[in-house]
Formats: C-alpha cells, structure tokens, sequence
C-alpha cells in the first residue's frame, strides 16, 4: 500500500471526529460541515448531501474547530432552500412503547332484564381491581406544537371486586397531541385519544350464553417527555361494549362502561 491511499485510509478515518454534530429533539444525531446559517435553520453538508435543519428541532449545536467562532454566509448566499439533498421538514415522528399501572377503576352495566311479559330495568355499579396495560403509539408532529397519530393497547384481564369472572379491552385509537415548544429534547404535553375496542370475558363475567360486543373507546390526559425519550403520562380513559344472552331465565340486554386512571412510564424511539 503506497503513501497515498495511507493518507487517505488516515483522513477517512478520522473524518468522523472532525464533524460538526447537530443533536435533534428526536434523539437524531446529524454529522457534517455547517456551511451557513440563519434565525430559522442551519445548512449542513453531510455524506448524504446538502441537508436544511430547522432551529426549532434542534437540542443543541457541537462545532468544531473549523467552524466555532466563524461568521458563516447567510442562506441565502450560499444558495437557499433549492439544490442539494432533501431538506428536514419541519416535524418530526417516534413510535413509542408505554407501560401502565391501571388504578382502580369503576365498572358500570345498565340496560334492561325480560321474561315473557315482564322486565326491568338494569344500572348496577362496581369497583375493579387495578391492574397493567401496554400500549404502542406513532406520533407524528405536524407543525412544532401539534402532532397526530394512533395507537393501540393491550389491557391485561382484571376482575370486578365483588364479583368473579374477568374481563379487558383493547382498544384501537386515533390520538391528538399539543406539546410546548422543546428544550433539550424536553416538553410537556396534552393529549385526547379517541377510537374502537374489543371486549372480551369469560363465562365467570358475562355469563354461560352471553354475547359480548365491542364498543367506543375516548381518553384524555397529559404528561412530560424527557430528553426527547422517557416518558411519563397521566390518562383518564373510558372503554364502552355490550353484553346480551340469558341470565337466570331474563333476556339481558345492558351497556357496559369501564372508566379509569392510567399511570404510564414509556419509551420513544
């Protein structure tokens, strides 16, 4: 191997620790040359091209010594939004994994009760024993403040306090997110979420000839985002479905509503 390809073997190794280094709120990392900057973005050149990032999603700015303390060309000098590779658009996206401790909720069913010629009618309230969900999100946001996306969540079984049987829901939602703007990857958010679920029980819960049938599922909270990753949340959500068959010789027909407070820990990716 002659000098030449030593010196180049040299400098593509050590390229990477003479990089600027732009850090996103998204937990992204962007290494290149900053080559001009204005109030709004910074104009980046990277293995991949020219990139545009805007201030706004930016944590925090490592310069080399190649590029601290210069006085860099405006945009517009070195040449402004056209050419070059695809510019950051102003928003960003993670897919997130959240764990839940479901505190005790309260568990309603009313509908109506027939025998023949006789009925009456139904509305009986209960409490339910705090149990665990998982939950799976991808937000996207729209603008810096607003973000849309879905979900979904898995309840593990949980039980009525005074009666057997066990059921859960899993619902399948939309979600709409309001955030302030982020420092450091940190901010703190609104949220409503608003969706169908699937209701599930065994025999214990609905009964040997019932038939359950699924239903709405609506939510609202708010929580903190740490570092652009760790998450914790606070969520008071609602799951509705039905249940018809037989009971003691009465055609039952009742509505079932089960409210609670979710308590979440999570991680976004």
């Amino acid at each position: 191997m002659n000098r030449f390809a030593l010196l180049l073997l040299a400098l593509l190794l050590a390229a990477p620790a003479f990089a600027d280094k732009i850090y996103l709120d998204s937990g992204e990392v962007v290494a290149g040359t900053i080559v001009s900057e204005d109030d709004s973005r910074i104009v980046m050149l990277t293995g991949q091209g020219r990139e545009e990032i805007y201030r706004p999603f930016i944590a925090r700015i490592v310069r080399t010594a190649l590029t601290a303390g210069v006085t860099l060309p405006p945009i517009e000098e070195f040449g402004g939004a056209s050419g070059g590779s695809a510019a950051f658009e102003p928003f960003s996206s993670h897919t997130g994994i959240k764990f839940s401790i479901d505190s005790s909720g309260r568990h309603r069913a009313y509908g109506s009760l027939n025998n023949g010629g006789s009925s009456r009618t139904l509305d009986a309230s209960g409490d339910v024993k705090s149990a665990f969900s998982v939950s799976g999100e991808h937000v996207t946001f729209v603008s810096q403040n607003l973000g849309l996306g879905f979900g979904l969540t898995y309840q593990l079984p949980r039980e009525l306090r005074a009666t057997p049987g066990k059921f859960n829901f899993i619902p399948v939602y939309g979600l709409l997110k309001v955030r302030s703007a982020p420092v450091s990857g940190d901010y703190v958010y609104g949220l409503g979420q608003l969706g169908y679920n699937f209701f599930s029980g065994d025999s214990d819960y609905a009964g040997q000839y019932a038939s359950l049938s699924d239903g709405l599922y609506y939510g609202a909270g708010g929580g903190i985002v740490i570092g652009g990753r760790m998450q914790l949340e606070a969520l008071y959500a609602v799951n509705t479905g039905s249940i018809t068959g037989i009971e003691n010789g009465y055609a039952v027909s009742k509505s079932i509503e089960y409210s609670k407070l979710l308590i979440s820990v999570g991680l976004a990716f």
